[in-house]
């Protein structure tokens, strides 16, 4: 059996879907010129620390960016819950995937501890099986 390699995040995450509202502060070097124009990407994975996303622009690392997305959270036979976020994060990565489009790894920078709190509850509500 193979063996399950050691888990290096400092948070659990789950994977899902859904779209990504952000923007970028100017003023920053990239290919593209951006300013305030708000672009849309959809997520990969999130954490209570930060999330991943796909998205078709090439972000630098150590950018700033304005990130808005909703998370909808099952109630479990209780009244199901949503909360909009509207989070800063620093870009900790970005690499080329196949075809014209981009991962992004970011880091929340001002989540608060009732926003982390949610993102929690949501994680273990749609915790990752090993067969995942």
């Amino acid at each position: 059996m193979a063996e399950v390699p050691e888990e290096k995040r400092q948070h659990r995450r789950v994977r899902d879907t859904f779209l990504v509202r952000y923007n970028i502060k100017a003023p920053f070097a990239v290919k593209l010129q951006i300013g305030d124009k708000e672009l849309n990407g959809v997520a990969a994975d999130i954490s209570e620390g930060g999330l991943g996303l796909f998205t078709a622009f090439d972000v630098p690392a150590s950018t700033e960016v304005n990130l808005q997305f909703t998370i909808n959270l099952d109630g479990s036979g209780r009244e199901s819950e949503h909360r909009v976020f509207e989070l800063t994060a620093e870009v900790r990565y970005a690499f080329a995937i196949k075809g014209a489009s981009f991962r992004v790894g970011a880091r929340f920078i001002d989540i608060s501890p009732e926003e982390r709190a949610f993102i929690g509850r949501y994680i273990e509500s749609n915790r990752l099986r090993p067969d995942d």
